[in-house]
């Protein structure tokens, strides 16, 4: 069996996630799992590792919700399936 290299645990994401670029594009996406550190996202469009994005996640807490403006860059883009599954270090993190 191979060893775990990750340094952080991964949770599942199961939300829709609006990537908003630099220049304003928005990328729909949806989300695959996140850490303390990042979030892996699913989309049809391609992004650029290095690309600056800002997205809102709602996460639970007790019996409320709580959203997060979150911002990260890109740090890799893979295609699988006939999609990309972006991988997004996180940078910032705040309590909208």
């Amino acid at each position: 069996m191979g060893e775990e290299k990750r340094k952080r645990e991964r949770f599942p994401l199961t939300q829709d996630v609006a990537l908003t670029t630099s220049d304003g594009t928005v990328i729909n996406s949806s989300g695959v799992n996140i850490s303390e550190g990042g979030i892996l996202c699913r989309t049809e469009t391609e992004i650029k590792p290095g690309t600056a994005v800002s997205f809102q996640l709602t996460i639970p807490v007790g019996k409320r919700e709580v959203t997060v403006g979150c911002t990260g860059v890109i740090v890799r883009c893979i295609q699988v399936g006939g999609k990309c599954d972006i991988g997004i270090e996180l940078t910032d993190q705040e309590y909208v």
